[in-house]
This record gives C-alpha cells, sequence and structure tokens, in this order.
C-alpha cells in the first residue's frame, strides 16, 4: 500500500508540474520542448534508482507495521462488538 499511495503521489506531482510548465510556457512549442526535458530528467532518475532501494525501503516500512497476534484478535472482536 506504502508503494501504491507514493506512486499515485509521484504521478499526481509530475502531472502538476507539466500542466505548470504548459501554463507559463508563451507558446505550444517551448511547452513541448521543456516537458520533454523534464520527462526525460525524470526517466533517467527513475532508471538510476537500483530496484533493491525500493525493497529495502518496503520492508523497513513494512517491519513498523507488525502487530501482536493477540491484539490483533482482541482489536477485531471490539470491532465485531461495536458493529453488532
Amino acid at each position: 500500500m506504502i508503494f501504491v499511495a507514493n506512486e499515485l503521489y509521484h504521478v499526481d506531482y509530475v502531472e502538476g508540474l507539466l500542466q505548470a510548465i504548459n501554463l507559463i510556457s508563451p507558446d505550444a512549442a517551448s511547452a513541448s520542448e521543456k516537458i520533454s526535458h523534464v520527462l526525460d530528467i525524470l526517466i533517467k532518475k527513475h532508471i538510476s534508482i537500483p530496484e533493491g532501494l525500493f525493497e529495502k525501503s518496503l520492508d523497513k516500512e513494512i517491519s513498523k507495521d507488525t502487530i501482536n497476534v493477540d491484539t490483533f484478535i482482541e482489536l477485531a472482536k471490539k470491532v465485531k462488538d461495536v458493529i453488532k
């Protein structure tokens, strides 16, 4: 979920960045050139990040989310009682 949320945020950020470039450019040719340049930079950065880096950070985040099974069962029972 963390990975998906990060990717969705990144997509929204990139979309906003490209829209801003398009709005501040004096004409379509200039906007197209600037957007192409920005996309080239983003793609190069994405390719240069080792895949293992994502896996390590994901594993670190997942390890933070561990919960004791007994605690989870008690919480589930309380939720079930509230829903009834």
